[in-house]
C-alpha cells in the first residue's frame, strides 16, 4: 500500500517517467537490412527425424536381405529425412535475425 506521507510532486521523485527516448538510443532500421523471420514449427523437424530413423531401420533390413550393390542405394532415403530434419531444427533454434 502506498504511503501518502512519502507522495512527491514535483522534481524530487527517485523514479522519473521517460516519454522520450534519447536520439543516442534509437536504432533507424533500413529496409534493405535483414529483419526477424518467421521459424518452422519444431514438429517438422521431429517428424523428418524420426521418419528418418525407421527409414534407417527399414534400409538396413532391405540391406541385409537382398543382394546386389544397388541395395545400398536405399540408404539416400534416410539420409536426406534426416538432414531435412537437421536443417529444420537449425532453423528453429536459431536466432530470428539471421538469414537461411
Amino acid at each position: 500500500m502506498l504511503d501518502a506521507g512519502h507522495a512527491v510532486e514535483g522534481g524530487g521523485a527517485d523514479a522519473v517517467r521517460v516519454t522520450e527516448v534519447p536520439d543516442e538510443e534509437r536504432r533507424t532500421v533500413s529496409p534493405d537490412e535483414p529483419g526477424p523471420v518467421d521459424r518452422p514449427s519444431y514438429l517438422a523437424a521431429l517428424v523428418a527425424g524420426l521418419l528418418g530413423a525407421f527409414s534407417a531401420l527399414l534400409a538396413f533390413v532391405v540391406i541385409t536381405v537382398t543382394d546386389g550393390v544397388w541395395r545400398f542405394a536405399v540408404l539416400a532415403v534416410p539420409v536426406s529425412l534426416m538432414v531435412l530434419g537437421g536443417v529444420l531444427a537449425y532453423r528453429f533454434f536459431r536466432r530470428p535475425s539471421e538469414g537461411l
